[in-house]
């Protein structure tokens, strides 16, 4: 868990230029609040991938967070590798802030110091998050089956 936040606390440097939209395997910014238990979510159908607005096959640069492209990029002295997979793809994110199961496209991911880490875009919000592989599902390229949030309680 230590390396989970240190890698975390390293990417949320530059991920701040999203205004504090994103969340990591359980850290928070201030602007974030948790969701209120028990509370249902409206389904809707998944949407088709984007066709811009995601990163693969590079690591992120500041620029790329700026443009939307990216969800997050590494701060000055961390050393990442692009993960090769199919990117963009939809995904199942475990928020352990909430204790829910999100809906979301996966569109940027790379490996740092250890850990896998993922940036996401929630269904229907489109609001950025960030993750590990402990707490992702990913589902590939073609829209599940099934539509909506999924609870864990």
């Amino acid at each position: 868990m230590a390396t989970l936040r240190k890698s975390a606390i390293g990417l949320l440097g530059l991920a701040s230029l999203l205004g504090g939209s994103q969340r990591a395997s359980g850290l928070r910014t201030p602007h974030q609040k948790a969701a209120q238990p028990g509370r249902a979510q409206v389904a809707t159908a998944w949407p088709s991938l984007p066709s811009t607005g995601y990163l693969s096959g590079r690591v992120a640069t500041a620029a790329d967070v700026r443009s939307g492209n990216a969800v997050f990029a590494a701060c000055v002295g961390v050393v990442g590798q692009p993960l090769h997979i199919a990117i963009p793809q939809y995904g199942l994110w475990h928020d352990p802030l909430t204790d829910s199961v999100e809906r979301v496209l996966v569109v940027e991911a790379e490996w740092f110091e250890g850990d896998s880490m993922f940036g996401l875009r929630q269904i229907p919000s489109g609001k950025a998050a960030m993750a590990t592989i402990a707490n992702l599902t990913l589902l590939g390229q073609t829209p599940p089956a099934t539509a909506g949030s999924t609870s864990l309680q």
